[in-house]
């Protein structure tokens, strides 16, 4: 007897120490035993809830699908279901992945159930709110003026926003899934595959010109293209339109050069940052994946401890914390408002600019070196300002990407300094120049030294366009000799003056 007494002792021990909520129920639903978790769950002895049901803890709204799933196993069914309860006591709300079985007397009576529960409450919140911000992040994509697509290898769409699914007649449903032949005339298709071909081909941005045709109309397109790989592997194409018939048609009548440039600008900007977001987002994403696979596989070979699934959540919590950052601050880019005129703080904005494409320099073993010490603001619009940088930046990133030199360490420098009359934002790169007949046309529309589908030519324009009417101030670019690191490096710097005479004075505070 005491040898028995001792082994029942062990096993309630063992059972206490379980990450699980175990129980065991007689056939009228009383609870006949409940290990440690379940007492602390209800504020309860074991004494006080020996004999108790399901309505004494739950709120009477869950009470029916519970009895439902005990009735089942009473009946002879092994079941593992997800449950939803909320707890009488605290009012709160959890999730359960729970494991019921019937209990057997000696003669093979059923004479109860016993029932294991796994709390993932904490991985449901966050699950709705990854949902929630891929909700928030299609309504973006849904409502930017482009249209937006995405298709892999074997020309199957496999996501496109509202405005696609309007220009080919659809819902998205009937779309994503199926073959481009499959949704719009062969010709059509066949005529946007090129283009698709050459970035999985290349695995390089490109930039093109494109037309839909139907029965009544034909439209054209601005595209810019650029590669993803997707979680398994898969080799897809993003591709980002903006309707430009009108301009077409009013091309030569109106030469309305400017205004073709500013939505190519824009349709770039916007490609340039879905694609830092997509950098940004893939080794989180991968995690989150990974430990919720990890996580629901221990769970169902049944070795899942508390300790690790409490870790998993953390850190799955973690990594949607920075998908959340990540997308408040592409949120204030796309969303800001052009002509909003504010105090802007000069190191601010360059650290903003730096955050939303420092990975996409990262893929280039490209490294940022700042310099900026004096902390003073003018007025400007930030979105224009930030904009003009990223686009001299990604210049600097076009060029240092081609160097494969193990000993060139490859390097941006951002530095502000000063003179008599003006700070000057410099933005030097270690890329050996611009050839010396090209540095008078840097700043002219369609002018690129790169191939047709690669550049646009409309990048470092649209900065100067931003800096002189927008900002009105100056900007050049010459090329500069120096030296880091005991070694002598040729670039191109590219300087923005700032009047001293726009300066924000700061408000000195009184002894």
């Amino acid at each position: 007897m005491l040898h028995q007494s001792l082994n029942v002792n062990t096993l309630v021990s063992v059972l206490n120490e379980v990450g699980a909520y175990i129980f065991t129920k007689d056939l009228e639903g009383k609870y006949t035993y409940a290990n440690s978790l379940v007492l602390e769950l209800f504020d309860i002895t074991i004494d006080e809830l020996i004999g108790k049901d399901d309505y004494y803890f739950f709120t009477k709204d869950e009470i029916e699908h519970l009895l439902e799933n005990d009735k089942r196993v009473f009946n002879g069914e092994i079941i593992e279901t997800e449950e939803v309860l909320v707890i009488k006591r605290t009012g709160e709300k959890r999730f359960y992945i729970t494991v019921k079985k019937p209990l057997y007397d000696e003669n093979k009576n059923i004479i109860g159930m016993f029932g294991i529960s796994t709390d993932i409450t904490e991985q449901k919140n966050l699950e709705n709110k990854i949902l929630a911000q891929k909700h928030f992040l299609d309504t973006i994509l849904d409502n930017v003026d482009a249209y937006i697509y995405m298709k892999d290898k074997n020309r199957v769409f496999r996501y496109v926003n509202s405005k696609v699914a309007a220009l080919f007649q659809r819902s998205s449903d009937e779309i994503i899934g199926k073959v481009d032949t499959d949704v719009i005339p062969k010709e059509v298709a066949d005529s946007f595959w090129e283009s698709d071909l050459e970035v999985l081909t290349k695995l390089e941005k490109i930039s093109t010109e494109e037309y839909f045709e139907d029965e009544n109309n034909k439209s054209y397109y601005w595209s810019v293209k650029i590669p993803y790989t997707l979680e398994d592997n898969t080799p897809t194409v993003l591709g980002f339109s903006t309707d430009i018939t009108l301009l077409k048609q009013q091309e030569d009548e109106l030469k309305a050069k400017d205004r073709i440039l500013y939505h190519q600008a824009k349709i770039s900007t916007m490609g340039e940052m879905i694609e830092n977001i997509a950098h940004q987002w893939r080794q989180p994403l991968t995690l989150i994946s990974s430990a919720a696979t990890g996580t629901k596989l221990k769970n169902e070979m049944k070795i899942l401890d508390n300790e690790e699934l409490i870790e998993n959540m953390e850190n799955i919590n973690n990594q949607a914390q920075y998908l959340s950052n990540t997308i408040e601050d592409f949120r204030s880019f796309f969303l800001a408002d052009n002509y909003n005129i504010k105090e802007v703080n000069i190191k601010s904005s360059i650290q903003k600019t730096i955050s939303l494409i420092k990975d996409a320099f990262s893929d280039y073993n490209i490294k940022f070196l700042v310099n900026v010490e004096d902390d003073i603001s003018f007025n400007c619009n930030e979105n224009l300002f930030i904009q003009a940088l990223i686009n001299i930046l990604n210049n600097s990133k076009d060029v240092l990407k081609h160097i494969n030199d193990m000993d060139h360490e490859k390097c941006v420098f951002l530095d502000l300094t000063s003179d008599e009359n003006n700070y000057y934002i410099k933005i030097t790169d270690n890329g050996n120049g611009i050839k010396k007949e090209n540095l008078e046309k840097i700043f002219d529309p369609y002018f690129t030294t790169k191939h047709k589908s690669q550049g646009t030519g409309i990048g470092l324009y649209m900065t100067y366009q931003i800096i002189i009417k927008h900002i009105k101030t100056e900007i050049d670019v010459r090329n500069v000799e120096f030296e880091y690191k005991g070694k002598t490096y040729k670039g191109a710097c590219f300087s923005i003056a700032i009047p001293k005479s726009s300066i924000i004075e700061k408000v000195g505070k009184r002894d």
